[in-house]
């Protein structure tokens, strides 16, 4: 097996079945608005991308106030 294929297994394993069909429904969601008005979607990309890094570093924080930190 390749080293890719267990990285998908991974991701799989973290998200679960739902948390991939939101990630796949996101990504359709940000293509048709693309297809539509590039630039509007590119916006659209960015946003949803900072709002990851945002929450991502929240649960970091609060883990580590936790004594839970990475």
């Amino acid at each position: 097996m390749s080293q890719s294929s267990g990285r998908v297994t991974g991701m799989y394993r973290t998200l679960g079945p739902v948390g991939l069909l939101g990630v796949l429904v996101m990504v359709a969601g940000i293509g048709i608005i693309s297809w539509r008005d590039p630039y509007i979607g590119g916006g659209l990309a960015l946003v949803l991308a900072g709002i990851g890094i945002v929450v991502q570093r929240m649960i970091t924080k609060v883990m580590g106030m936790f004594g839970m930190g990475l």
